[in-house]
């Protein structure tokens, strides 16, 4: 389940998009009843995918750096990703705002 891709941008080892999250996504359901929110997991999952299309096989990753959720997302929200690509380093720096504020970011580390 992911979310809907709006526009994308790649320039060299960045890309920038804009993505659409509807409340039909399964990852709304029981988190949190009344209050539905998408899980953090979920979000640094999507940077990996999103990656992965950008900038090829990546390797498998084994954590995630200066992880800092901020905010959270609802359920149709428009959010614009940012992930940029280090492949001296074999990590990834992502960023998600929506159109008010920093939401999550952070850094996935690779093998």
């Amino acid at each position: 389940m992911m979310p809907d891709v709006l526009s994308e941008k790649r320039q060299g080892d960045k890309v920038n998009m804009v993505l659409y999250v509807p409340a039909t996504l399964g990852h709304f359901a029981g988190h949190f009843p009344g209050f539905p929110i998408l899980p953090g997991v979920v979000q640094i999952d999507w940077a990996i995918r999103y990656a992965r299309k950008h900038f090829g096989r990546l390797a498998e990753s084994y954590g995630i750096d200066a992880l800092k959720c901020r905010a959270p997302v609802l359920p149709e929200t428009r959010l614009m990703l940012e992930l940029a690509y280090d492949e001296a380093r074999a990590s990834l720096r992502f960023s998600y705002a929506d159109p008010r504020r920093p939401v999550c970011s952070g850094t996935v580390l690779f093998r």
